[in-house]
């Protein structure tokens, strides 16, 4: 008969495998025989019916642990199901793609640990009602945020230093910029743009100079009592 170990044994680095507490498929990047030593996994996509989805710091194979080290660019793309993601802490990167399509999709907490979010990552996520980029974040691409039409409030900390073209444009509901940008790394009209009159940035003490000379409307500006 089969044991753990023998089936543990049979795993091997590009096989794909389904997760048995959450219906994940994953793929092995890594593979390991040995409980003391955790083999390493892609995540591929979720449960074609889940609703609420934690994407995990290490799932267990047949005995062995094995580490969520990247989450595949479009895992999540177009699904139409998926109102709740929560990212662990062994994730670096949310791809281009991700999240894109994603229309029911209402909230996504990300860890510290994310350091670019990819073009595309959040288009169309219509029910999203807002979001804080964490801040280790330096990049964010192109379209990132584009038609999040539900999108309320964002908050930006002051270590991005590249934000795309377009990143919130078609933001239709967009109020509330929480920016924390000394000077900020990127005009208004490129790239924060929401298509609303009524968006207010709120940035740090005097430093409004700073983001007029970046095309800011002065009348949108307010800055933060500290």
């Amino acid at each position: 008969s089969f044991t753990l170990k023998s089936l543990a044994s049979n795993l091997k680095a590009n096989q794909t495998v389904a997760d048995a507490q959450s219906g994940a498929t994953l793929t092995i990047t890594r593979a390991s025989a040995d409980a003391s030593r955790p083999g390493e996994v892609k995540y591929m996509k979720p449960d074609a019916n889940a609703t609420a989805v934690t994407v995990p710091d290490t799932v267990d194979l047949y005995g062995v642990p094995y580490k969520v080290t990247a989450v595949e660019a479009n895992a999540f793309k177009g699904n139409k199901k998926v109102q709740s993601v929560v990212i662990s802490a062994s994730v670096k990167s949310i791809d281009k793609d991700m999240f894109n399509g994603c229309t029911a999709l209402k909230k996504v907490k990300m860890p510290a640990t994310i350091t670019m979010i990819g073009d595309n990552a959040f288009k169309n996520c219509k029910s999203l009602t807002e979001i804080a980029i964490p801040d280790a974040v330096t990049k964010i691409g192109k379209s990132a945020f584009y038609g999040c039409k539900s999108l309320q409030s964002v908050t930006i900390p002051s270590s991005v230093t590249s934000i795309g073209m377009s990143c919130f444009y078609d933001c239709t509901e967009l109020v509330d910029y929480q920016l924390y940008w000394e000077t900020p790394p990127v005009t208004w009209n490129s790239s924060l743009m929401p298509n609303n009159t009524d968006t207010y940035f709120t940035i740090p003490q005097g430093t409004t100079a700073n983001y007029t000379a970046q095309n800011f409307p002065s009348d949108k500006l307010i800055e933060r009592s500290e």
